[in-house]
């Protein structure tokens, strides 16, 4: 039987190399948990989910989910699972049980927004009942991505069994060492909007009008400007002025670069959960932002403290 704790979190991972491993590991995780009444979810693409459906018999208790309904951005993951937790423990279930395939995308960008969201998942959930897998597929995944795995999680499976991992890191010291990627290539270009943040309600609308040749929907556009507005605002509040704002768009890519001369964001963890639940109280600037856009990265460079926005498709290579 599978031993699982009854305290807070319990994050681990496993990368199979073929579906029985992917069996052997999962299904008993899965179906164990049954006895106890903890609630069985298994988040997972197409193909592990069907995998998983067939080796459970279809079992009506364990629920199943695309992971492209949850993994879509890391404080919205993140959230989910809070949501899911709180519903099963009013309902009485003693422990979530999930096991989790994210959706790491194409891009090396990608890959470092979801390898921060597992690093940021063993503080944020910490408190929660919930035992998660995480499975990474060795037959799928790039090399980058598969190291994921023991930088992020405190336990690795192997052979059916649950073994201490030596090569966990620190959640926050990860954060801190993750470099954030280098110039985008949209950053070379002339930026269709450039100017010092004097007045946040004309930047607003200077934004729009120089999105307007963006051919995602309006929608995304709206979010990303909301997201750029919050960011600024946060500049303004408690950085240093200037406050400069550069913006790129070309297709469907939106690029912003807010710089100000201020110290900076020390917190690793800032913007993947809310500070708080009162949005009267003002401060969600970055979480909101890291919910609406793709990629949210800041930096100290020679022209001061830079938070970086990005949204839309990007070049895989």
């Amino acid at each position: 039987m599978t031993t699982v704790g009854t305290e807070g979190l319990q994050h681990d991972a496993l990368c199979f190399g073929s579906d029985d491993e992917l069996v052997e590991t999962v299904v008993p995780f899965l179906l164990d948990g049954l006895d106890p009444s903890d609630t069985a979810m298994a988040v997972c693409g197409a193909r592990a989910r069907s995998v998983l459906a067939a080796a459970t018999g279809g079992d009506p208790r364990v629920r199943f989910t695309d992971s492209s309904a949850i993994y879509r951005r890391a404080p919205q993951a993140i959230l989910a699972i809070k949501e899911l937790m709180e519903e099963r423990v009013l309902a009485g279930a003693p422990r979530a049980r999930i096991v989790g395939e994210v959706a790491f995308g194409r891009t090396p960008a990608d890959w470092l927004e979801w390898t921060r969201f597992e690093a940021v998942v063993n503080h944020a959930l910490a408190a929660y009942p919930v035992t998660t897998i995480c499975i990474y597929d060795a037959q799928r995944l790039a090399p980058e991505v598969l190291s994921v795995a023991s930088q992020t999680h405190p336990v690795l499976w192997s052979g059916g069994e649950r073994v201490l991992n030596p090569g966990f890191v620190d959640p926050g010291a990860l954060l801190r060492e993750l470099s954030s990627p280098g110039p985008d290539p949209l950053e070379a270009e002339p930026p269709v909007f450039e100017g010092e943040v004097t007045d946040l309600r004309e930047l607003r609308h200077s934004l729009h009008q120089a999105l307007d040749r963006s051919t995602l929907p309006a929608a995304t556009v709206n979010e990303f400007t909301f997201a750029v507005s919050e960011v600024a605002t946060n500049a303004v509040s408690h950085g240093r002025p200037p406050v400069w704002v550069r913006t790129w768009a070309v297709g469907d890519r939106l690029l912003c670069s807010i710089t100000d001369q201020g110290e900076g964001i020390d917190n690793p963890f800032a913007g993947f959960v809310p500070a708080h639940s009162d949005p009267a109280r003002g401060g969600l600037g970055l979480w909101l932002a890291r919910r609406l856009c793709d990629h949210v990265d800041f930096r100290h460079t020679a022209a001061g403290f830079t938070v970086r926005l990005a949204t839309g498709a990007a070049d895989p290579d």
